[in-house]
C-alpha cells in the first residue's frame, strides 16, 4: 500500500509506519543465534521467541501452522537457523521478526539427527536387544585404512602379526 508523500508536509504516524512496514517485508533474511527467550502458550496464534548473538537480541515470532512442521521443539540455549522477514505491528510500533523457517544449527543439527535416526532404528526393531551381537574375544578380520606405501602400514602389520597372528588382514587405501 503505496502512502503518497506531498514534499515538505508531516506524516501521520500511521502513514510513517506503514511505509516502514512496507520497506521492512520487501526484504528476506536467514539468521543465526541462540535462543534465549521463548513463549509457546497453548492458545497462542503463534510461538514468540528471542534469538541473541554476542551483543544484540532479536524478537521473533512463528504461526503455529510453520513451526508445527519443524522436526523439533524450540528450547532455551539452542543455537538456530531462520529465515523470514522483518515486520512492523503498528498499533504498538514495534518490529519483530516473521520467521519462515527454523532449523537447528551447529551441533544441534547434528544431533538432532542423531536422535531422530535412533527413534527410526528403534522404530524399526534394529535397536532391540535380542538382535545384538556379543562381540568376539578376538577379531577374526581386520580391516586397515591407509596408504599401502607408507611406514605406518608396516608398523600396523607387525603390530597385527604379534597380536592378533590368525586373523586376516585387509589394506584399504
Amino acid at each position: 500500500m503505496d502512502v503518497p508523500i506531498k514534499e515538505n508536509a508531516p506524516l501521520s504516524v500511521t502513514q510513517a509506519l506503514n511505509i516502514a512496514r512496507q520497506k521492512l517485508e520487501e526484504i528476506t533474511l536467514s539468521v543465526m543465534g541462540e535462543v534465549c527467550e521463548l513463549s509457546d502458550k497453548r492458545g497462542y496464534k503463534a510461538v514468540y521467541f528471542s534469538i541473541k548473538d554476542e551483543s544484540s537480541v532479536l524478537s521473533c515470532h512463528m504461526w503455529l501452522n510453520r513451526y508445527e512442521l519443524c522436526d523439533f521443539k524450540l528450547e532455551l540455549g539452542m543455537m538456530v537457523e531462520l529465515t523470514g522477514r522483518f515486520t512492523l505491528y503498528a498499533a504498538k510500533g514495534r518490529m519483530s521478526f516473521d520467521v519462515f523457517t527454523l532449523n537447528p544449527a551447529g551441533e544441534g543439527r547434528l544431533r538432532l539427527m542423531v536422535a531422530n535416526l535412533a527413534k527410526k532404528l528403534e522404530s524399526e526393531g534394529l535397536m532391540a536387544h535380542e538382535r545384538k551381537r556379543a562381540i568376539p574375544s578376538y577379531p577374526e578380520h581386520i580391516a586397515v585404512v591407509t596408504s599401502p606405501r607408507g611406514d605406518a602400514i608396516f608398523d600396523v602389520l607387525r603390530t597385527l602379526r604379534r597380536r592378533f597372528p590368525l586373523a586376516k588382514v585387509s589394506v584399504c587405501g
